[in-house]
């Protein structure tokens, strides 16, 4: 566990229909003395256990990827897109509005 402490674990869920992490930090039973987390859930799903300090640390960040610095000249850019069955409608927009907003910070 590295420097995390006992305390500071909590069970963390993914919601795949909201493509959201749901940390319950409140709900989380850490017993310290038989080193163990719990979570009652009502459905099967992904969890994992994480140190809710650390993430909320990570995530208060805004991540702002226009930043970094632009290529040097005669830099070449290769966008590979899937383009099977599951990629139509927003799917599709959502991956090229992205490739068109990469391309405007880079040139």
């Amino acid at each position: 566990m590295g420097t995390t402490k006992e305390e500071d674990l909590a069970v963390m869920w993914y919601d795949e229909e909201n493509e959201d992490y749901v940390i319950y930090d409140e709900e989380s039973v850490v017993d310290t003395r038989n080193h163990t987390v719990r979570y009652t859930t009502t459905h099967f799903s992904t969890y994992m256990v994480v140190d809710k300090k650390t993430w909320y640390d990570v995530w208060r960040n805004e991540i702002n990827y226009y930043k970094r610095e632009k290529p040097k000249k005669n830099t070449d850019i290769v966008f590979a897109v899937d383009i099977s069955g599951s990629m139509v409608g927003p799917e599709i927009r959502h991956a090229k509005d992205s490739m068109k907003g990469i391309i405007k910070v880079v040139l």
